[in-house]
């Protein structure tokens, strides 16, 4: 049908009718944006002169007239993020992208928000929608794959990075950071073939030289390993890292005096780095120079983020620097409290420390005595602790076990060599070792085992070895929850109580301390290591335990 024709006399009147009523619907929001818009101008202005709290209300000031705005809210998160006011921030990223679904860079502000408040599993979840917004964002499958790497997701990390290769087959950083994931899954091969990818996108690209340096390094490939560790120092003289891993190489070399410049030249570019204090601290302990290395330990031992177990360090090169004075002390007898004094003494003799040191490194744990033959006894720990925290055992780990007593000042503990005797699978959730030890003294004696369950609610004491102490403690608690293949406890676990017995009044084992609430979630993130980490105590039920020992044919 067609419309109907308007006489050209009254066209002005009515151009000018609509004029006005279009002014007058669109009105509002030219004035709401205008002021939305001196409002954040303000809180730009208010934020460059630190005045944060007025800033963040001029922007929300800015969202009253302009709520629609999608941009506002990601203004608002950043703001409140950088006042570290994470929660607020986030709720107003998960804001923005409701209003505007297709906003990706928000997606970035809130995965970066949401590992600040420590959930890396929504911060995956987000990457994940972020890729789903925009396929070809490069930067959110590189970011996902470092998150699934810090959970440990290795295969699935692996994936995301060659899937942002594949979008952007010049992307280094991603190549870098596929090499760490496979290095970490222990093929170095493949790991130097990505980080040489990485170089080869970006000559200048340091970070992958350094780590280029430290897998040639673990295929003992050690002056390829040096040579790159000095290209990553020629492009940033200040790496104090690759100063640090030189330093390593430099010493599997044979070369401690030139080891320990690097390690003291990665000091002084960054005085708090722990690490490298460690490494100096033991190549001086190599060298015999016990009271050079202690005085390192104590400055690594004040630092703000100290290594984990720097106060293990410390105990051992006090007892390498107190036999070097006397070194008869070994040949002397164990002093032993009474049982007046001591009522558990018996059973701390039968519960070890158990020591492996390895190139630059030293752990600590704890075993119990689960069967004696003449003069050797078989030590029940954990698979962990036996290979110092990694999957398999390796080949210059030196084991030893320590047993119980009270020495005077000036005297230590006894020790001796051990070997592991048998050890379960890497894919077992059973993580246990049993450790072969000869020539124990004649008092030490197994522990007993319960032959049915421990019950809900039951009390039971754990003694163990922590890394804070260079003596046995017993910690006390009750089971709080119990399954077929685990029982959680109230009782505190300390790093280095892994391995210990769990006895019940009766004085009878009836569990193997495995870890800590606290240690499950710095296993999920790789996290991090302060020694600082306690929670409920975790452990293997006898029962799963003894059907193992009698695989292994200890009855």
């Amino acid at each position: 049908m067609p419309l109907p024709k308007v006489p050209k006399k009254l066209l002005p009147k009515l151009t000018s009718v609509f004029l006005l009523l279009y002014v007058a619907a669109t009105l509002p929001w030219f004035t709401n944006r205008l002021t939305s818009f001196a409002y954040i101008v303000q809180a730009i202005v208010q934020s460059d002169q630190k005045a944060e709290n007025e800033a963040t209300q001029s922007i929300r000031q800015a969202i009253q007239h302009n709520s629609w705005d999608a941009t506002l809210y990601a203004m608002l998160g950043s703001q409140l993020s950088s006042q570290d006011k994470v929660e607020e921030a986030i709720a107003a990223y998960r804001q923005a992208i409701r209003l505007y679904p297709e906003y990706d860079l928000v997606y970035r502000l809130l995965g970066e928000a949401l590992i600040k408040q420590g959930k890396p599993d929504e911060a995956i979840a987000t990457y994940r929608q972020a890729i789903k917004v925009n396929p070809q964002w490069t930067w959110a499958y590189n970011e996902l794959g470092n998150r699934l790497y810090y959970k440990w997701k290795f295969d699935e990390a692996i994936a995301v990075y060659r899937q942002a290769i594949q979008i952007n087959p010049n992307y280094g950083e991603a190549y870098n950071n596929l090499g760490n994931t496979l290095s970490y899954q222990g093929k170095p091969k493949e790991a130097i073939a990505a980080y040489r990818q990485a170089i080869q996108i970006n000559p200048n690209y340091g970070e992958a030289y350094s780590s280029l340096g430290w897998a040639l390094q673990q295929q003992g490939r050690l002056d390829e390993a040096i040579a790159a560790y000095h290209q990553a120092i020629q492009i940033y003289p200040n790496y104090a890292e690759a100063y640090n891993n030189l330093g390593n190489a430099l010493f599997n070399q044979s070369k401690p005096k030139e080891a320990i410049a690097a390690y003291r030249q990665a000091i002084q570019i960054e005085p708090n780095y722990a690490v490298a204090y460690n490494y100096l601290a033991w190549t001086l302990q190599q060298q015999g120079k016990f009271e050079e290395a202690l005085e390192v330990y104590k400055k690594a031992s004040a630092l703000p983020q100290n290594y984990r177990n720097v106060n293990l360090f410390l105990q051992e090169t006090e007892r390498l620097l107190t036999m070097q004075k006397n070194p008869q002390l070994l040949a002397s007898p164990e002093r032993l409290p009474s049982l007046k004094n001591e009522p558990l003494v018996l059973l701390k003799r039968s519960v070890v420390r158990v020591f492996l040191k390895r190139s630059c490194q030293l752990y600590s744990g704890t075993g119990w005595v689960v069967k004696r033959q003449g003069n050797k006894a078989w030590v029940v720990t954990n698979r962990h602790v036996a290979t110092a925290e990694k999957n398999t055992p390796q080949s210059d780990l030196k084991i030893e076990v320590e047993f119980y007593s009270e020495p005077h000042s000036g005297e230590v503990r006894k020790r001796k060599p051990a070997k592991i005797a048998k050890i379960t699978a890497a894919s077992d959730k059973l993580d246990l070792a049993l450790l072969e030890v000869t020539d124990i003294p004649k008092d030490i004696q197994p522990l007993a085992r319960s032959s049915t369950p421990v019950a809900l609610n039951a009390p039971i004491r754990i003694i163990g070895y922590p890394y804070t102490t260079d003596y046995s403690t017993v910690a006390t608690g009750e089971v709080i929850n119990q399954t077929d293949e685990e029982l959680r406890m109230s009782a505190i676990s300390a790093p280095g109580n892994s391995g210990s017995p769990v006895l019940d009044q009766q004085n009878r084992v009836v569990g193997v301390v495995w870890g800590s609430s606290s240690t499950i979630q710095i296993q999920n993130q790789q996290l991090e290591r302060s020694g600082s980490s306690s929670g409920s105590a975790l452990a293997f039920p006898i029962q799963s335990v003894t059907r193992q020992l009698k695989d292994w044919g200890i009855d």
